[in-house]
């Protein structure tokens, strides 16, 4: 029994840090290199890919032996498509060229190896066991990530580019505006747990102190992560995550829990922070124009989404069955899930990737009735879903592929284990 007992938490520690790790853990590594250490490496970050994919293949192994349940649902098509999309890098791997500092082989083995081994590790290895850690171990990386990243704005450490916080050459403004709204979405998700009796975010602090002091912690460090996930969120300037955080939150408002009172909360808390950063933001034009700009490059401030879009659409017009190249031109990406699935593979691989979705927003909405930790692992779908439209490529949206093998492996187990036993 004590035997059992410990590998039973050794896989939830090994599952629900991997899918922490997927959802924030990049951020993190990367501002800690570009920001913090005199001599930043790029081998930080492949050593961080690296140690994920050894993860990865060891969770799966782990599950595959025990026999872990998923489903196949949701499964099957998105397999299907990743095996159609495969043959596509193989066909096209002198398009890969076109990326900056980035081969054919670093590309399978660090963007596309991380996003398929993502899925699969959490497809077969996931479950309320083995994630009932996941909440936690995302809740200290996304509050540290945003604790660097103000500091950092504060103390004049990092660039801004018309009074956007850019942070560095190795992170994206867009994943760091994620980590801030993770930090909140996950602070709601820990208050409304405090609040209920038997909340799962309780359950896992009291195997470590007393319920009454876990509760008190939870509910205490409500307004910080909110502040400072805000603050971050907000200094980036971007749009994505914002709408995904508005999204979730009215997800949670759907939710027959007790998560109403936290979301209100949480409105209240970020919006106070939001006319705060309002004031500032003003004074850059830059960084309020680019907030409400969705349009094309020409304007000094857009992201140039929408250019982006329409030559994607335009190649996939072209060649409509099994489309016609894995990329724009100069090695650029749509930034669009959907639309460079059907640049990249056409309808034939686009169809299964989109049942596969829509199977899992609906049994994973299905799921949420199961318990608080299968509520946030639908949120966190729902969020990596909306990144997942406006920015980062196909091949590399570890978050997203991770959440979305989740929910597979969730609505696949035969039945619901109790959490810390």
């Amino acid at each position: 029994m004590n035997h059992g007992h410990a590998s039973n938490r050794l896989e939830a520690l090994l599952a629900s840090a991997f899918y922490s790790l997927m959802l924030c853990g990049y951020p993190l590594i990367s501002i800690v290199n570009y920001s913090l250490l005199s001599s930043p490496s790029q081998s930080v970050t492949i050593a961080f890919r690296v140690i994920c994919l050894l993860l990865a293949c060891v969770i799966t192994t782990i599950a595959i032996a025990k026999g872990h349940g998923w489903s196949r649902a949701v499964v099957l098509p998105i397999g299907t498509f990743w095996a159609l999309y495969s043959f596509r890098i193989l066909e096209n791997q002198y398009e890969l060229l076109h990326m900056e500092n980035l081969s054919p082989t670093k590309f399978i083995a660090m963007a596309y190896g991380v996003s398929f081994a993502s899925f699969l590790a959490m497809a077969v290895g996931g479950g309320l066991d083995s994630l009932r850690y996941f909440p936690h171990f995302t809740a200290l990386q996304a509050l540290c990530t945003c604790i660097v990243a103000a500091f950092a704005r504060r103390a004049g450490f990092e660039p801004e580019i018309a009074g956007r916080l850019h942070l560095n050459e190795g992170l994206n403004p867009i994943e760091l505006g994620f980590s801030g709204a993770t930090l909140c979405l996950i602070t709601v998700w820990f208050a409304g747990s405090a609040l209920r009796p038997n909340g799962a975010g309780v359950n896992g602090l009291s195997s470590l102190v007393p319920r009454g002091l876990a509760r008190g912690m939870l509910l205490g460090l409500l307004p910080v992560s909110l502040a400072l996930g805000g603050y971050t969120m907000l200094a980036t300037a971007s749009r994505a995550p914002i709408i995904a955080l508005i999204i979730c939150v009215g997800i949670i408002l759907m939710m027959t829990r007790s998560w109403k009172l936290a979301a209100l909360l949480a409105m209240i808390g970020t919006g106070a922070v939001s006319i705060r950063f309002w004031e500032s933001m003003q004074s850059s034009g830059a960084n309020l124009e680019r907030l409400i700009d969705f349009g094309s490059s020409s304007s000094d401030y857009s992201s140039g989404r929408t250019d982006l879009w329409i030559a994607a659409w335009q190649i996939f017009v072209r060649n409509p069955i099994n489309g016609g190249a894995l990329l724009l031109e100069e090695g650029i990406y749509p930034h669009n899930l959907f639309l460079e699935s059907l640049m990249a593979t056409g309808v034939i691989g686009t169809l299964p990737l989109v049942v596969g979705v829509g199977l899992a927003l609906v049994v994973g909405w299905k799921s949420t009735r199961q318990s608080d930790l299968s509520a946030m692992v639908y949120l966190m779908l729902a969020q990596t879903l909306v990144g997942a439209m406006t920015s980062g490529g196909l091949f590399y949206l570890p978050g997203f592929w991770a959440s979305l093998g989740a929910v597979a492996a969730l609505h696949g187990s035969e039945k619901i284990r109790l959490l810390n036993r």
